[in-house]
């Protein structure tokens, strides 16, 4: 199965794409943006639909190729790129999904997208939650951490972040957990760079497994999922999405 498919499938993707969704109408995302390990491009291609002009890099030379062929215009450009070695320039909106957990140096990571900023600009961003329930799939896409909220607000502080929303979602992976635990299936890489760079374009196969299987049951009770809406200021979930605005 081809990894869109899968993510198409994914509940956690489609409820962030509702969350995401929530944050448009709430707050004025300006251009131009730019987007950290934007994989494979479903939210460039959003972006573009929304008439929002920006760039998007990866360094997954795979994921971006799967990218600029997503796009039709050229309001959105895609790079081969590590962020940490771009060239300096200033965005009024940074997304950074399901990335900073690759990232060693955190605290410095989020220091460099402060620079990236200008004043008062916003950060959107998604990421793991729960130490405890760090596991096998985690190793496997190559991630360093998952985050407590105090841990990751404390250290978007540090950068010069102010906290606009802190959301805790995404219930069901905790059903799937057992079952990823159990499965043999290891990375091909040693080396977690290599492994965050795979996980741009590709899906632990036990998730794909199992998306599979039950998708029959989730494609009928997606809006099910929204229920989380009324828990998104709660601690409860395995993801946070997080809004933060560069502080003057």
């Amino acid at each position: 199965m081809k990894e869109t498919d899968i993510k198409a499938k994914l509940p956690v993707r489609v409820y962030t794409d509702h969350l995401i969704d929530k944050i448009f109408d709430k707050y004025e995302i300006k251009s131009p943006f730019l987007e950290i390990g934007c994989g494979t491009g479903d939210f460039l291609n959003k972006l573009e639909k929304r008439n929002l002009k920006g760039l998007g890099i990866d360094y997954s030379k795979e994921a971006v190729e799967i990218s600029r062929s997503k796009l039709k215009s050229q309001n959105v450009k895609v790079e081969i790129a590590d962020f940490l070695t771009l060239k300096t320039q200033k965005f009024n909106s940074i997304f950074c999904f399901e990335v900073i957990e690759h990232i060693v140096e955190d605290i410095a990571f989020l220091d460099h997208i402060n620079m990236f900023l200008e004043t008062e600009g916003l950060l959107i961003l998604t990421t793991p939650a729960k130490p405890e329930q760090f596991s096998k799939e985690d190793l496997y896409y190559g991630h360093q951490r998952r985050y407590t909220k105090r841990d990751l607000n404390d250290k978007l502080n540090i950068a010069g972040f102010s906290t606009l929303e802190f959301w805790s979602f995404s219930y069901l992976p905790y059903l799937f957990k057992p079952l990823i635990d159990r499965d043999q299936s290891t990375s091909k890489y040693n080396d977690m760079g290599e492994r965050t760079k795979n996980s741009s374009f590709q899906y632990h196969p036990a998730v794909e497994k199992y998306v599979n299987l039950l998708y029959p049951i989730f494609s009928k009770i997606y809006f099910i999922f929204n229920i989380q809406d009324l828990f998104l200021n709660r601690d409860y979930g395995l993801h946070y999405l997080v809004v933060a605005r560069k502080k003057r």
